[in-house]
């Protein structure tokens, strides 16, 4: 469990794995809908097999098969409305549309994907109706996630779907995309092998093995400049979820790197709790937005799953090859010297320095916050509650008396950072709102339409 920094730089992402690992913590935004966990990896799938069929060039593919796996991440944004649940004719258009917007947004923020632009307005529009016309605008591939989409909600429907290829054929040939698109979808279930139906199912290593191999991937060597640039990214997905979490990590990130920075560790200690700062809550895409903005005391039950983040941000991170002391800084945040914390209840001799530093900043971040159970508390009030942690044998003492020295200067930077932090999730959510009041109109006018 335990790695150097220098088993991190040896190691290399790759650019699949990592769209993996983002693909399966967004969707455990909607853990409570079983049949949504795999979904994007199943679309992606039938992707594959429609734009074969479609002798899409090996480019096009693969730009396919990023934003396929990645096309619902902007339900990480949303109160989980799950077709699966609810029902297709029950998802709003609007609902369509803005989880097709946010996932585009952060989407196009991912510059080591190879096509952020192309890769966020296939995402975009993956929900569109096709209508004479609009195919010059829409790229072919959104249109193919599209039916794709519908084939999995479809083929759920099924215990054998192979017995009733054509009754999903009917009710294929209703989905409103380019003839090209709906003619090769249709080829594809009726040529299907029961092999296929099977592995859909299963979702498992053999459909990520097959994906992998269509496509040579590229790799990226995790130096801290690209640390920083997927840090950046994900701390978006994570934090701008809800305005009350919109600062958090970047208080977090901004109180570790200050503290390392005062106990003189190494520029790259002092850069990767950085990054740690921004990566050490996404394990909190598993907790509802209704838990975590819940006004009132948790239940049991919510707090034991709120608690799961941290072995989440744990998975995650292994998941994506993102290892040694990041790893670990991320995912100890709430560790406690006495052995108390959790998620793997680790005891002193097991927590390094900087690991007890992100103990101390997730702590001091928190009680600066605000958050609709709680005010943000005073200087005072802070200071008593981590000097009796301390008392209580969790915190690291000599963590807790540098915050109280520096305590102004710590809570300027966090509030720096902070308001630079709140002025982008502003302007997110302004031109959020203005595209929606815009798309209102259109669909109010039948000019655009949105469906499954």
């Amino acid at each position: 469990m335990l790695e150097s920094y220098y088993t991190l730089l040896s190691n290399r992402l790759s650019i699949f794995d990592f769209i993996n690992s983002v693909r399966w913590v967004s969707e455990l935004s909607c853990a409570t809908c079983p049949s949504f966990i795999n979904h994007n990896l199943r679309v992606a799938y039938i992707c594959s097999k429609i734009a074969e069929l479609m002798d899409l060039p090996a480019d096009r593919l693969k730009v396919l098969i990023q934003a396929s796996m990645i096309h619902d991440i902007g339900f990480v944004f949303t109160r989980c409305v799950c077709p699966f649940n609810c029902g297709l004719e029950d998802i709003e258009q609007l609902t369509l549309f803005e989880h097709s917007e946010l996932g585009a947004w952060i989407a196009g923020q991912m510059s080591f994907l190879d096509d952020p632009q192309r890769i966020s307005e296939i995402i975009m529009y993956h929900h569109i109706d096709y209508q004479e016309g609009l195919s010059e605008s829409v790229p072919t591939e959104a249109f193919i996630i599209k039916v794709a989409n519908n084939l999995d909600f479809i083929q759920i429907d099924y215990d054998i779907p192979l017995l009733f290829r054509d009754e999903m054929i009917q009710r294929l040939k209703k989905v409103k995309v380019p003839p090209e698109v709906r003619e090769s979808a249709v080829e594809m279930v009726q040529g299907a092998p029961l092999y296929f139906w099977s592995e859909l199912r299963q979702a498992n290593a053999s459909v990520l093995d097959y994906l992998k191999n269509l496509s040579r991937w590229e790799e990226i060597v995790l130096n801290l400049d690209t640390l920083q640039e997927i840090g950046r990214v994900l701390l978006n997905l994570i934090d701008f979820r809800s305005p009350i979490t919109s600062t958090h990590s970047t208080r977090v990130a901004a109180v570790a790197s200050f503290l390392n920075q005062r106990l003189d560790e190494p520029l790259y200690i002092q850069k990767i709790s950085e990054v740690a700062g921004y990566l050490h809550d996404i394990g909190k895409l598993v907790v509802p937005l209704d838990i975590l903005e819940k006004p009132s005391s948790l239940t049991k039950r919510e707090y034991i799953l709120v608690q799961t983040h941290a072995y989440y941000t744990y998975l995650f991170l292994k998941k994506a090859n993102i290892k040694g002391r990041l790893m670990n800084m991320a995912s100890f945040h709430h560790e406690r010297l006495d052995g108390s914390g959790y998620p793997f209840g680790l005891k002193k001799e097991h927590l390094t320095i900087p690991e007890r530093v992100m103990e101390v900043a997730d702590v001091t971040a928190a009680l600066s916050e605000s958050r609709p159970y709680k005010r943000a508390l005073s200087k005072k009030e802070v200071l008593d509650i981590l000097k009796d942690e301390v008392s209580a044998g969790k915190l690291c003492g000599q963590l807790v008396d540098m915050v109280a020295r520096e305590f102004g200067n710590i809570y300027d930077i966090m509030e720096i950072k902070a308001q630079q932090k709140n002025a982008e999730y502003i302007e997110l959510m302004e031109r959020h709102n203005r595209k929606r009041s815009e798309i209102e109109i259109l669909l109010r006018n039948e000019e655009l339409s949105y469906s499954f």
